[in-house]
């Protein structure tokens, strides 16, 4: 549209108003000068709206009145020279202000080291300084998007000025983004999942098995140093198979469904603070310790637990939460103590005496004549159940975002990419890595469980 000088428009409106062009420079009533005064601002706001482009995007640098730059910015591509610095400041009196509300924006410096030469020419000639705001606002919001809702409410709370930017260091597949800005508007195709249907994961099994003298604290539930011990092995194992099927896939989750305790007491009677409580008791008690902490101990290395994991405890192979035969009558402690009239029990609570033939040997083949014999009826072995298993929430790639106004688009893309598997899929279960006698250790104690199993009742 041709430009019109405020002389020219006033005319043409008081024309259009049927005003009498020969009284255009006569004195005019109150009503005329409301008049000549609305068409004057409304003159003057059509001369600045000029700055901005029209809605291809085709607008020219010298019509924009918020025309901008910054010296931080300048590389051999892109370069504004003294001459034009200065005429640029003397058009623009909010130039400074401009540039200060854009340096103390908190997205400002990472979409300005993203849009490149073409981009950073339309971001200070062309658009104004309202479009700017709406474009570092949006890049703001897509910078924040990347870090979960809870948590981003958490950091905004602690610091305004939070971009997110640090969601992508955490996100191994995630390098950054990508901004430009165009002309016109701008289509963006969405991202798409990449899955590799070749990866199968088989169910992980994790067993645990020890026995002998220092496997619970004598007549407590608490564990002693040897299951300490092994569950601290055992926890390793689990620790290292998630790490070897992340090293399939990133997005694996570990979750586990099953949890099988058995928990086994000698035959020595119960005392001390057991006096009066019965093998059942006591065996049970000890295995659901042992549970809730091989829980506790998956939580801490990332496994998931199940809400409808399958808890089993089990305890002894005699079926009372025993396991092995009653001590003879004629004995020996650890201490080297010796006695002509050991007591015994049938359920770990009563105390019973009398000769050897009253005692229970079972298939064991003979009584006890020592307390170290007893230690090996005391022991613990465990198996955990944890599949593996795609996030499919972490899965699905941020898609790109595209923000058109007067006239240019901006166009923020994640930089995404999915990584891609090597080698073979594993298969079967769980193999540790380490060497031939670890992989052996561990088909063992599978095995003595499954054993075990058989044989130990499960509680309830």
């Amino acid at each position: 549209m041709k430009k019109q000088n405020l002389t020219e428009e006033i005319y043409r409106m008081r024309k259009l108003m049927n005003f009498d062009s020969k009284e255009f420079n006569e004195n005019v009533t109150s009503l005329d000068r409301l008049i000549e005064e609305g068409i004057r601002k409304n003159f003057l706001k059509e001369q600045n709206s000029s700055a901005e482009v029209d809605q291809t995007g085709q607008g020219k640098r010298e019509d924009n009145p918020d025309r901008l730059f910054d010296t931080d910015y300048f590389n051999h591509n892109y370069k504004v020279s003294n001459t034009q610095q200065k005429n640029i400041k003397e058009s623009n009196p909010n130039f400074d202000s401009q540039l200060s509300e854009l340096k103390n924006h908190p997205a400002y410096e990472h979409l300005i080291k993203k849009i490149g030469t073409e981009g950073k020419k339309i971001f200070y000639d062309l658009l104004t300084q309202e479009s700017r705001l709406v474009f570092l606002n949006t890049t703001l919001e897509f910078m924040r998007s990347f870090t979960k809702k809870k948590k981003l409410e958490r950091k905004l709370d602690k610091d305004p000025n939070y971009t997110g930017i640090e969601a992508f260091q955490t996100r191994k597949k995630l390098n950054g983004f990508n901004a430009s800005i165009d002309k016109g508007r701008t289509k963006t195709e969405k991202i798409p999942v990449e899955k590799n249907e070749e990866i199968e994961f088989k169910t992980y099994e994790i067993p645990l098995y020890v026995q002998g003298k220092t496997v619970y604290e004598d007549n407590s539930t608490e564990p002693a140093q040897s299951l300490i011990q092994e569950i601290d092995t055992w926890v390793g194992d689990v620790k290292k198979a998630i790490e070897n099927a992340k090293e399939v896939n990133p997005n694996v989750k570990a979750e586990c469904i099953s949890i099988d305790v058995i928990s086994s007491c000698s035959r020595l009677r119960n005392t001390e603070d057991w006096e009066g409580k019965t093998w059942n008791e006591l065996s049970k008690g000890r295995a659901d310790v042992v549970y809730n902490i091989l829980k506790n101990k998956l939580v801490e290395v990332g496994v998931d637990i199940s809400p409808n994991i399958e808890k089993i405890l089990r305890g002894g192979e005699n079926g009372d939460g025993s396991s092995g035969p009653d001590p003879a009558k004629k004995f020996v402690f650890d201490s080297g103590k010796k006695t002509s009239g050991m007591a015994y029990s049938k359920t770990g609570a009563d105390r019973l005496t009398g000769p050897d033939k009253d005692r229970f040997v079972g298939e064991y083949g003979k009584l006890l004549d020592t307390q170290e014999e007893s230690h090996q009826y005391k022991y613990c072995a465990a198996n955990a159940v944890i599949i593996m298993k795609l996030n499919l929430d972490e899965e699905k790639p941020l898609q790109p975002e595209v923000k058109y106004d007067t006239g240019f688009s901006l166009v923020l893309k994640p930089s995404y990419k999915l990584p891609k598997f090597k080698g073979k899929p594993p298969k079967g279960r769980y193999r540790p890595k380490g060497g031939r006698n670890r992989t052996t250790t561990h088909k063992k104690k599978l095995s003595i469980f499954g054993n075990k199993k058989v044989t130990c009742p499960a509680y309830g």
